[in-house]
């Protein structure tokens, strides 16, 4: 299962932040439970952000 499809199970929402100067690949992926009012921020390694830049690309959300 993917990084991005676990999240969407896990979570109401899934927030990915992008910078431009990095091609918008993938730099913070925030996420929320609705039993919860803080969001949560996900650190991600080098290798899970190229995996959703990816994945984000194949399905031309980029």
């Amino acid at each position: 299962m993917t990084l991005l499809r676990t999240l969407e199970l896990e979570y109401d929402l899934v927030e990915i932040h992008y910078n431009a100067l990095l091609k918008n690949k993938p730099y913070l992926v925030r996420v929320f439970n609705y039993n919860y009012n803080e969001p949560e921020e996900l650190r991600l390694e080098q290798n899970e952000i190229d995996n959703l830049y990816k994945i984000l690309k194949d399905r031309n959300l980029l």
